[in-house]
């Protein structure tokens, strides 16, 4: 088909005349019977009169050489009408050239262009033709893959379940430490359809007191459970350098765990190299901190304004000391909060 686009110009070109002039030669004496049918009565009737005029055989034999001649022109001309016909072979030609102009025209290209087309349809056909063996390589393929896929799925559940035992244990162990001695830590590990990260829901469930029945972490209603048990999962996981705010951490608990609490956020701090905030009413808690900041509400031409501001040693010394003595601070009460600052600034070295 390629040569067959770009061949009917040249091949028009070369035809076109020679059917012109075959039109013109087919009534010619070699292409007609009767014309040498004539001939050869007229040789023997020469060759008869010979006996009467000598020189009428010498004409009758130039007569009948005549005619072998003719019959073998006439052959040879019938070789060519016999195997092909000029002016059929134009037509074909020149129906050949209005298609391929109408596929230009329709597809906007050329020669070339029609030839690439070609290609693109072959290939595309091939696709069709081989539709069934292709849906079976591809479901093959994807039976494959499915297969490796629920194996390694079941490989990661597994060792997320060995590793949630251990983790639970882990976080109950520290949230004894942050006076919840009755609370429960539970991972929940059910099927579900697999995705990137396998074929497993996880969810961590918690009851923070005896007889509750264990629940969400989302669903937990006190925050200061929730900030404990979140501080709890970052002392086993570590933040991993991140920032992460703790609010009303102290809340409904003793001073001796608030201080537990401090000493363990300040060695996570540590460790994990994160940025902890803490939201705190807690002396204990506070002692541990880096920095301090103090949050005071002000009420100015009946507006009401909050303002931030980081206190310096002195400053956290008068703050941690109203925390503890309320609205009368003594000496003693300082040096109770200077004592404060002084386990809390140290206690990271002891963890």
């Amino acid at each position: 088909f390629f040569s067959r686009i770009s061949a009917p110009p040249a091949e028009y070109s070369r035809t076109s005349p020679w059917a012109r002039s075959w039109s013109g030669a087919e009534a010619t004496p070699a292409q007609t019977p009767s014309s040498r049918t004539a001939c050869r009565p007229s040789a023997a009737a020469l060759e008869k009169l010979s006996a009467v005029i000598p020189d009428c055989l010498s004409l009758s034999e130039r007569l009948r050489s005549a005619l072998c001649e003719l019959e073998d022109v006439a052959d040879s001309v019938r070789a060519y009408t016999d195997t092909e016909d000029p002016l059929g072979r134009l037509d074909d030609i020149e129906q050949r050239l209005s298609d391929i102009q109408g596929l230009k025209k329709k597809y906007r290209t050329d020669a070339d262009g029609l030839c690439e087309l070609l290609e693109q349809t072959r290939d595309r056909l091939k696709q069709i033709e081989n539709t069934d063996a292709l849906r079976e390589q591809l479901e093959s393929a994807r039976s494959a893959a499915e297969r490796s896929m629920l194996s390694a799925a079941e490989k990661l559940s597994q060792s997320r379940i060995n590793a949630a035992r251990l983790l639970e244990k882990q976080v109950v162990s520290a949230l004894s430490e942050l006076d919840m001695p009755k609370a429960v830590f539970t991972i929940s590990i059910s099927p579900c359809p697999p995705s990137e990260s396998g074929a497993d829901s996880v969810e961590f469930l918690v009851s923070a007191n005896a007889g509750e029945e264990a629940r969400p972490v989302g669903k937990i209603a006190s925050g200061g459970e929730l900030s404990r048990i979140m501080l709890a999962l970052n002392s086993v996981f570590g933040s991993g350098g991140k920032t992460v705010i703790f609010d009303e951490i102290d809340a409904g608990i003793s001073g001796s765990t608030s201080f537990r609490i401090g000493r363990m956020l300040r060695a996570l701090s540590v460790s994990s190299g994160a940025q902890l905030l803490c939201v705190t009413h807690s002396a204990q808690l506070a002692s541990h901190a880096d920095s301090h900041y103090l949050i005071e509400k002000h009420t100015e031409e009946g507006r009401t304004s909050t303002a931030v501001r980081q206190l310096d040693e002195a400053g956290r010394e008068e703050e941690l000391a109203r925390i503890i003595g309320g609205t009368e601070i003594t000496d003693a009460v300082r040096a109770a909060a200077r004592d404060l600052m002084l386990q809390g600034g140290s206690s990271a070295g002891s963890v």
